[in-house]
């Protein structure tokens, strides 16, 4: 008696749940034989291959649910997933492609765009990284990390008034004893010294001693070359 794909598939059920791994496997891959071009037979494939490290293959089945599908939800899952796999992998250039698609289509959330921010930074593309982490932040407004990598990209392209604007909502958004802040002075002071604007600066390097319990400064320019980036 010849079975069909709905069969196989809930064959493969029963068996994975009976702990049979490698029957489920082949039941699924029969189910996915028999009804090659429904997309919904690749999920349960491709998420077992993600969670099994089977990365590559998971792409794959990704792949084809991406060729077959026209449900916009089920492309959303399907690119992101399938961008977090690609990067696992290497495959840096697809992941910001897979990215590409999702803003491309109105699908992307702030995430997706600090996401694909990143690699813009690292690539050297700071404009396209700051117009992504703007429209981040345009969608998850006062967001800590958001507006640390935006300030750090304006740090980096010497956009100093454009980072301590970013930093400073970052510490008044919290009490000003908070050693979370560390980080966000530590920044910020250092973009109020390229301004030439020392006392803010000095302020900020000390606050940060303070939550370390060292001695204060009383000029800027120590703490900066502690660092090796004095003027």
């Amino acid at each position: 008696m010849e079975h069909d794909a709905d069969f196989y598939a809930q064959r493969s059920e029963e068996r994975f749940h009976s702990g049979d791994i490698e029957g489920g496997l082949a039941d699924l891959d029969q189910s996915i034989a028999l009804d090659a071009n429904n997309p919904q037979r690749y999920w349960e494939r491709a998420i077992l291959r993600y969670e099994g490290e089977e990365y590559e293959l998971a792409i794959e089945d990704l792949s084809k649910i991406i060729e077959l599908s026209t449900d916009r939800e089920e492309l959303q899952g399907a690119y992101i997933k399938r961008a977090i796999s690609h990067q696992i992998v290497g495959k840096h250039d697809k992941v910001v492609q897979d990215l590409d698609w999702l803003i491309s289509q109105g699908l992307a959330d702030s995430l997706n765009y600090a996401w694909r921010a990143s690699y813009m930074r690292r690539w050297g593309r700071y404009d396209e990284a700051i117009q992504d982490m703007t429209t981040a932040l345009q969608l998850s407004p006062e967001t800590d990390q958001f507006l640390l990598q935006r300030a750090t990209i304006y740090y980096r392209t010497q956009q100093y008034e454009n980072a301590v604007a970013d930093l400073t909502k970052i510490i008044e958004a919290h009490d000003a004893d908070d050693q979370y802040l560390d980080m966000f002075y530590h920044l910020r002071g250092k973009a109020y010294y390229r301004l030439n604007r020392r006392l803010e600066s000095l302020h900020d390097f000390n606050q940060i001693r303070r939550f370390m319990g060292q001695p204060l400064l009383s000029d800027a320019h120590d703490y900066m070359k502690f660092l090796h980036e004095e003027l």
